[in-house]
């Protein structure tokens, strides 16, 4: 699969692996709202090209800002047409999170035999408790990311760490087209450098090979080298990197 052909896969998936509450079209843009709950969720996704991009782009701003939102465009090596980057930039948008998107192409046997007796599967409820306690999420954002979670329909697996009776770390995944995807991992700020999220992800590769998977993907934000250091080590490729474009409503 070519560059370009895999990155438009991935970000197909990644519409159903990480869903939105309501879905509009502006001309073959996908825009997505989920109450501002991350910007995954809460952007406009430019896969197809179509009529005059300035007044699809002000059409945009209009239906995030009667919601309250940021206007936001994920910008990929996909999107449609090919220099909204810099028109966004030219239009006083501002650049945010550059994130690295990679791919394992074979999930190592030598992790998914590793069956590891200390990361509990966990229904969704206990589970959403314990990704709230391990990233400290606030309360006004526990039922934001409850709801984008469990609108997840494809095959998904939740699990986590516990230390002293305590949830210490967690992550879930998502099964697509035989790849596994890797979403919310995250460890205690106090229990990181232990291993614990290698744990996780090497319990996720043994669920996702019981299940027919053979390859898994992930998006790391480039700035946190711990992570991109981790995934390195995992034997994950870089294959592309997508950031937001952002305009506030004052910025208009």
């Amino acid at each position: 699969m070519e560059k370009s052909e895999l990155a438009y896969h991935i970000e197909e998936m990644a519409l159903t692996a990480w869903p939105c509450f309501q879905q509009d079209l502006v001309d073959g843009w996908i825009l997505r709202f989920a109450d501002g709950y991350t910007f995954r969720s809460n952007s406009v996704q430019p896969f197809h090209s179509g009529a005059d991009v300035e007044e699809k782009i002000g059409r945009c701003e209009e239906l995030y800002f009667q919601r309250g939102l940021p206007t936001a465009f994920k910008i990929s090596p996909i999107v449609q047409p090919p220099d909204l980057d810099s028109v966004l930039e030219s239009r006083g948008y501002r650049k945010h999170t550059p994130t690295s998107v990679q791919v394992l192409d074979v999930l190592p046997e030598s992790q998914v035999n590793a069956r590891n007796a200390d990361v509990r599967c966990m229904s969704l409820s206990e589970w959403l408790d314990a990704f709230s306690i391990i990233s400290a999420l606030p309360a006004e954002k526990k039922p934001l990311h409850a709801g984008i979670v469990e609108r997840i329909s494809p095959p998904m697996y939740t699990v986590a760490v516990y230390h002293e009776g305590q949830p210490a770390a967690c992550g879930l995944g998502v099964l697509q087209d035989g790849c596994v995807g890797l979403y919310d991992i995250c460890t205690v700020p106090s229990m990181r450098r232990m291993g614990l999220a290698s744990k996780i992800i090497q319990a996720l590769f043994v669920w996702a090979s019981d299940n027919g998977a053979s390859s898994a993907s992930l998006s790391v934000v480039e700035a946190n080298a711990p992570a991109v250091s981790l995934y390195r080590k995992l034997g994950f490729r870089h294959v592309y990197s997508y950031w937001y474009r952002i305009k506030d409503r004052q910025d208009l």
